[in-house]
């Protein structure tokens, strides 16, 4: 390389690094790939936030099975306070019975007054077990999405500085484009010069 070439390269070198000194920040890409990327970003973020919106759906529909179970729950305990009550009333009368008829219409009525308590603590638990399950599967859900937010967060911070660093690069090869044409300009003047 002749002399007048490599100070050409040298000053392009310094006046385009003193040009971008102050956005260092913002790294220069391959713009093809940086716009590849800033695809998948997107799609990935538009997959999340459909995700979220299926989890936030099912999180309500969770939400309603809980108060109807709860709803439920409300009205088995007055059944069970009152059967528990009349279960020990059943039970202090036919001790004072000595009809054994009598005795025994009244153990068939403490029979079916335990069976009906027992049908009715089933159903109660069977309440609260689908109210835990259905709660564990809200908080579950609720984490999922807090998780998937974040990442759409960082994918959209991830994206505008990629969109930044092309718009960067871009100017950088304009200017870099300028530069080069006015190199080889002189270049070409310089060796019109020297063949003179």
């Amino acid at each position: 390389m002749n002399k007048p070439l490599s100070i050409a390269f040298v000053v392009l070198w310094i006046l385009a690094g003193a040009g971008f000194a102050q956005e260092r920040q913002i790294p220069y890409v391959d713009i093809a790939s940086a716009q590849k990327t800033i695809e998948a970003l997107k799609a990935e973020n538009q997959k999340l936030a459909d995700d979220n919106a299926k989890l936030s759906k099912e999180i309500a529909d969770l939400e309603a099975q809980n108060t109807q179970a709860q709803q439920q729950i409300n009205k088995i305990d007055p059944l069970l306070a009152s059967i528990n009550s009349k279960g020990k009333e059943l039970f202090n009368v036919n001790s004072t019975i000595v009809d054994e008829a009598m005795k025994q219409k009244a153990g068939e009525a403490i029979k079916k007054n335990n069976e009906l308590k027992t049908r009715l603590e089933q159903k109660r638990k069977e309440l609260q077990d689908q109210i835990a399950a259905n709660q564990k599967k809200i908080d579950s859900n609720r984490t999922t999405i807090f998780i998937n937010e974040s990442k759409i967060s960082k994918n959209n911070d991830n994206i505008v500085l990629l969109e930044a660093s092309i718009a960067k690069t871009k100017n950088q090869q304009e200017v870099l484009e300028k530069y080069i044409a006015n190199v080889n300009d002189f270049l070409t003047k310089t060796e019109q010069d020297i063949g003179k």
